[in-house]
């Protein structure tokens, strides 16, 4: 019972499945024909071999192979996709300025250099409530 529930494809598969067939219907019978070949080499194999195979591929394709709803990134460049829909999207910078997605590029937008803070700053950061500044001992 196991095995058949394992080996039957989803819903999302069988469609695809169909799909791929239609696409290639003039090259379908050569598929299914190295299809067959290939799964006559593989019952040659002996059975270590085929389970290392079988649990091999169904990893290589448990990663790869997103569910359904999910973008697919192997067929979609999702930067691109997504500049595609918001052309004009502006953002907010750390600094409070508004860029334009699409004219400053982070790769060519030299950053600004950032100010080290003088030891007065620092201390008046660092100072209590009150105003009054903390006395330490240098032991």
């Amino acid at each position: 019972m196991q095995n058949k529930a394992r080996l039957e494809l989803a819903d999302y598969e069988a469609e695809s499945l169909a799909r791929l067939q239609r696409a290639f219907a003039r090259k379908w019978e050569f598929i299914f024909m190295q299809a067959e070949a290939q799964a006559k080499v593989d019952k040659k194999r002996d059975k270590i071999e085929r389970k290392i195979l079988d649990s091999q591929e169904r990893a290589f394709w448990d990663v790869h192979r997103p569910v359904p709803g999910c973008v697919n990134t192997t067929e979609v460049d999702i930067k691109k996709s997504s500049r595609m829909k918001n052309p004009h999207k502006t953002r907010k910078s750390v600094y409070g300025l508004q860029n334009d997605i699409r004219t400053h590029s982070p790769t060519h937008t030299p950053a600004p250099e950032a100010k080290q803070p003088t030891e007065e700053e620092l201390q008046e950061q660092v100072r209590p409530p009150g105003g009054a500044p903390e006395h330490r001992c240098h032991t």
